[in-house]
């Protein structure tokens, strides 16, 4: 299926990009710009088949281009990650009691005044 995705960037604009591009899937996304652009290529299978991806991926990709532009493309999505067992004004208060000259023998002591005192059980 050809992709009616106009590509607004110039060739030499892309190329640019790519060449200046070190995360590996921002890369393939610029490349396959570029060979939409370029009229190397012309469909999402033909894209998806040499970048070694799933062609809906491809498709992904176009319609966050669609959307958002070359910034969509250049956007690199950040998982939020896990929340932090301990929150950050505990973990101020827990460094201050490391440094003091009485401080812990052991992990397990610091696990007992994170229960005792803030009443959070940690592994």
């Amino acid at each position: 299926m050809r992709t009616k995705t106009q590509i607004l960037e110039t060739e030499s604009e892309l190329k640019k990009l790519l060449s200046r591009e070190t995360d590996g899937r921002i890369k393939e996304k610029l490349q396959a710009l570029y060979w939409l652009k370029t009229k190397k290529l012309y469909t999402i299978g033909q894209i998806a088949e040499l970048l070694g991806c799933h062609r809906v991926t491809v498709q992904r990709w176009f319609d966050d281009y669609r959307q958002r532009g070359i910034e969509g493309i250049l956007n690199r999505k950040k998982s939020p990650g896990r929340p932090r067992a301990v929150p950050p004004e505990i973990v101020n208060q827990l460094t201050k009691e490391l440094t003091s000259p009485e401080g812990f023998f052991s992990y397990g002591e610091v696990q007992q005044w994170l229960e005792v005192f803030y009443d959070l059980k940690v592994k």
